[in-house]
């Protein structure tokens, strides 16, 4: 096997949960036989991670961001990439855990150029060659793949994919994407029998099987003591508590992490209380309704706030659905197994009071409500994936994988979505089993064989760590083939 050798490489870490146990492995690792640099978001971040066990050159944001003045030179050098965008996803996560209150546009614009001016510095000064991280998820990443394609620095993340004990190489927005449909377009592309009939085995069996990043999951338990009283909750209480007093403005990803903490508490036990009435809200199935299928999706998290951020007010895309529908069909909006309960009752009162919509128990079987709907209707959900293998037709609001299927249709603005439907609606999807299997060997070769597990054993981390770095020598050898800016 292969293997990254003689780089200068940087690691990201932030507060993403559960993930620094895989990032100081993967750090370890390549420090045999690279130069690896941390930046990390804040103070708490490092503690948290206790990133001191390491031997390695720490950068530190919020120590930055702290002594910076905001540079509008670097503003307008920069004018040409998703500045505010790449804000979206931590500003709707502070907005949900409330401790983003007191910020406003100059903090937001001097945030930008802090970040820009950061990662130009570190990338510099240590002539970083490959950054290391998860997919696009959060305003810390982002910014870095920005200033990676300004300076010409490969910027890799791992992160899980649809098929079970897969995981995959993203390097952007849409790179993924980007990397199915050329293995999919591309002729005379081959794969071992073993992994063709396995392919098809998974095929005959979608109804059944459970993504790894589903299966994983942490979301679906109510349960407050299971996920509050342990000694990882306890330990992030008494470091957060050493933060309490501190000045936490520049900490952009955390603010006050005991408050953060209190906030995720009361919020999964609101949950838990509204979770009980929400069982009595859900409507019935008919088996007669001529019905599409549109699942929920998280909040805040990366696919909807980073590959759909325009559709992240799933009320308004619902509503605006619903009253694009052609006469004689409904919509069927199923809860998220794994944020029911979330959202505030008025928002599902307000759906209920919707016409041609029907509020779906996240307990009720997708496969089944897949196969029994006219078609799907996602931002970026795995439902859709599912539904493409079980021939139904698709219409996709944002950015993700599949969207090169043949059977996606692409919605560019709700403002034509009747129109949409009435063209494509009476359309039957295609079903052609060998394009199916042709799609799914493209995604599938756009994979890795490994399980990304990061509540794993050590030993069976250590050895996802050697899988991974595998995987990230094989992409850089094919990142300037792939990548489409």
């Amino acid at each position: 096997m292969s293997s990254v050798s003689n780089k200068k490489v940087l690691v990201l870490f932030n507060c993403v949960e559960n993930f620094s146990r895989f990032q100081k492995k993967l750090v370890l690792t390549l420090s045999k036989k690279n130069d690896v640099s941390i930046a990390v978001d804040s103070y708490y971040s490092k503690d948290e991670s206790s990133l001191d066990e390491l031997d390695s050159n720490i950068i530190n944001f919020e120590a930055f961001f702290k002594c910076h003045i905001l540079n509008l030179d670097i503003l307008r050098k920069y004018k040409q990439y998703p500045l505010n965008h790449a804000l979206l996803s931590d500003f709707e996560r502070a907005d949900v855990y409330c401790y983003g209150k007191k910020r406003n546009n100059e903090y937001y614009l001097t945030l930008q150029s802090a970040l820009l001016s950061f990662y130009e510095d570190v990338f510099r000064k240590n002539n970083i060659e490959l950054v290391l991280y998860e997919n696009i998820s959060n305003s810390f990443s982002y910014f870095s793949w920005i200033v990676c394609q300004e300076l010409g620095v490969k910027y890799l993340g791992v992160t899980s994919s649809r098929i079970p004990g897969r995981f995959t190489i993203d390097s952007g927005i849409d790179y993924e994407s980007a990397k199915v449909e050329r293995l999919l377009n591309r002729d005379g592309y081959s794969s071992k029998p073993e992994d063709i009939e396995r392919l098809k085995s998974y095929m005959d069996n979608i109804e059944t099987i459970v993504p790894d990043g589903i299966r994983l999951g942490k979301h679906r338990n109510l349960s407050l003591s299971a996920r509050y009283l342990n000694f990882r909750k306890l330990r992030k209480v008494l470091i957060s508590l050493k933060y309490v007093f501190r000045d936490n403005k520049f900490s952009f990803q955390i603010g006050n992490p005991l408050k953060l903490l209190y906030c995720s508490g009361k919020r999964s036990l609101y949950r838990k209380i509204k979770a009980k009435k929400l069982i009595k809200m859900y409507d019935e199935i008919n088996s007669d309704d001529n019905y599409l299928l549109y699942p929920m999706h998280f909040h805040p998290e990366s696919s909807t706030s980073v590959r759909a951020s325009s559709y992240l007010d799933e009320y308004e895309v619902i509503r605006n659905i619903a009253f694009g529908l052609p006469s004689g069909y409904i919509l069927y909006v199923k809860d998220h197994p794994s944020s029911y309960g979330y959202p505030k009752l008025e928002f599902y009162y307000k759906i209920q009071a919707l016409p041609n919509v029907k509020l779906i128990s996240p307990f009720e079987n997708t496969k089944v409500l897949i196969k029994n709907s006219n078609s799907v209707i996602t931002l970026t959900s795995t439902v859709g994936y599912e539904a493409l293998l079980l021939n139904k037709k698709v219409f996709l609001f944002g950015e993700v994988f599949y969207q090169c299927h043949m059977n996606v249709v692409k919605i560019v603005g709700v403002d034509k979505l009747n129109d949409l439907f009435i063209e494509n609606l009476e359309l039957e999807s295609i079903v052609d089993p060998e394009y199916n299997l042709k799609f799914l060997i493209a995604y599938f070769s756009s994979t890795y064989e490994g399980e990304l597990n990061f509540s794993a054993s050590d030993s069976e981390l250590d050895i996802f760590v050697t899988v991974a770095i595998d995987a990230i020598y094989n992409e850089l050898k094919i990142y300037s083939q792939l990548y489409i800016q």
